[in-house]
């Protein structure tokens, strides 16, 4: 969605899978768990950040567009290259999938009755808040173009 042409203005809900941040582990296989979410929690976190400056240079070229003569601002290749900038606006809604006093190593592949409901009355409650916090009518710097709102789970751990 980030990178779609043409570009629109969007509200994209992330679910993060792997938590960036916990308790410190206890256990070998505590460390085990932590060492899982934080290399794919990073991936993540790294690939918004990346995009957040992506996206921030369409919105410098378009305004630097606005700098060009108009004579020359009709020209096939300055069109081709204003046509790299937007004014768009993305903002990612980020919900943290829960962890809860008994998970382990596998939670990513428990698939018990109890394991995914458990999971989506969580993910739905989350939902819920999110949704009557409503940050997608909050102001965006222009010049910025995508915002990140990042919501945990409402008490970290279930």
């Amino acid at each position: 969605m980030l990178d779609d042409r043409p570009r629109s203005s969007s509200v994209i809900f992330s679910v993060q899978l792997w938590p960036s941040s916990g308790p410190e582990p206890e256990s070998i296989l505590q460390v085990m768990s932590r060492q899982r979410d934080i290399q794919y929690s990073s991936r993540a976190e790294s690939h918004l950040d990346r995009q957040k400056q992506i996206h921030r240079l369409r919105h410098v070229i378009r305004e630097l567009g606005q700098y060009i003569p108009e004579e020359k601002r009709d020209s096939p290749e300055v069109q081709a290259l204003i046509g790299w900038g937007c004014g768009t606006t993305m903002q990612v809604l980020e919900l943290d999938a829960p962890t809860f006093d008994n998970d382990d190593l596998n939670r990513d592949i428990d698939f018990s009755s109890n394991g995914i409901e458990r999971r989506w009355a969580a993910g739905y409650d989350d939902t819920i808040r999110l949704l009557e916090r409503a940050p997608w009518r909050e102001t965006l710097d222009p010049m910025e173009g995508i915002s990140i709102f990042r919501m945990a789970s409402v008490d970290g751990q279930r």
